[in-house]
This record gives C-alpha cells, sequence and structure tokens, in this order.
C-alpha cells in the first residue's frame, strides 16, 4: 500500500465514524425528548385522575357567571392533589374559560387571570435543575350541568401544560392538553 492509499482509507473511516457519531447524537436527543414527553404526559394524566377519584364535594370550581365554588373543607381555589400517598401537591384552578391552545406561546406568559402551577420533577435523578422536567400546569374546572339532560352534577377538567426541556444551548417549550369530564358518580 502507498501513502496515498492509506491517507484516502483513513479519511473515509473518519468520515463514516463521524457520521456514525453524529446519528448517535441526534437519537440520543430524540429519546430523551420522548422521554420528558411521556413524563409529562404521565404526571398530568396522573392529576386527572386524582381529580376523578376523590370526593366530588372535595373539588372547587368555577360556574358559568364566574363564581367561585370551594371544594368541601376548603374556602379556595385549591384542588386537594398529592405527589405520594402522605405529600400535599395542592393545584390551583383559573377562572374563566381555558384559552384556544393557537393563541398560547409555549414558553411564554400566562394569559390574564390564568393561575400558574409551576413543578419542578427530576426524572434522571441527576439532582440538576437544568436537567429536570419543569413542567407549568394550568387548570380550570368549571360547572357543565345541563338540566335538559339529566346532567345535574357534571364538571368539566381541563389541563393544559407547558413542559421544558434543553437541547444542547437551545430550549425547547412545548404544550398539551387533556380534557375529562367529571360527575357525580367516580369514573375508575
Amino acid at each position: 500500500m502507498t501513502l496515498v492509499e492509506v491517507s484516502v482509507a483513513l479519511t473515509i473511516l473518519s468520515l463514516v465514524i463521524v457520521g456514525a457519531y453524529g446519528a448517535l447524537l441526534v437519537s440520543r436527543r430524540l429519546t430523551e425528548g420522548s422521554i420528558y414527553q411521556n413524563s409529562a404526559t404521565t404526571i398530568v394524566q396522573g392529576y386527572i385522575e386524582q381529580m376523578k377519584n376523590m370526593e366530588f364535594t372535595d373539588l372547587p370550581y368555577y360556574t358559568s357567571g364566574g363564581t367561585l365554588v370551594a371544594g368541601s373543607g376548603s374556602a379556595s381555589n385549591e384542588v386537594p392533589t398529592k405527589l405520594d400517598e402522605v405529600t400535599p401537591d395542592v393545584l390551583n384552578i383559573s377562572s374563566g374559560n381555558p384559552p384556544a391552545l393557537s393563541t398560547i406561546t409555549p414558553g411564554g406568559t400566562a394569559p390574564t387571570g390564568v393561575v400558574n402551577n409551576a413543578k419542578v420533577i427530576d426524572i434522571n435523578q441527576s439532582g440538576l435543575a437544568s436537567n429536570s422536567l419543569q413542567l407549568k400546569l394550568w387548570v380550570w374546572i368549571q360547572d357543565v350541568s345541563d338540566a335538559s339532560f339529566d346532567a345535574t352534577q357534571v364538571r368539566a377538567i381541563t389541563i393544559i401544560y407547558h413542559w421544558r426541556t434543553n437541547d444542547g444551548a437551545k430550549t425547547r417549550w412545548f404544550l398539551g392538553t387533556v380534557r375529562t369530564i367529571r360527575s357525580t358518580v367516580p369514573t375508575h
């Protein structure tokens, strides 16, 4: 082999290695993004399930006229959710109607009247705040009862959530929503 052949072979080998390394980095970034997205969705769904399974009278809500009706044992807009079996993790509800997702800028400021429930969850157990899931939750519980359909105690629960991840030097915000209906009959 000549020196030229060896140089060409090393150049081709280095291009293949750099390409494979780049593909691995992109794959890792996409996997981490997926982990954060699944974690955010699971956390929000956990809050929804807690609200669906708690006593109906414990849910504070806003009437169609905008009046706050506090849950039993509470004089405020607090939903008594829990982080685990014993640790309280209260959510505060917003008044009015949830905004359309198309009007929200992910990572931007909350619309007027919206209560921001900020949560920081250490998903990867690194202890670094920059690697933690930073979640903003906006919660609405509204009375949607309709006597004409014999639905006299029905609440609409809506959670709009933003979550943040660091993608190299960039911070990326994502947006999602979950909505359900809760009546006096628990939905297990």
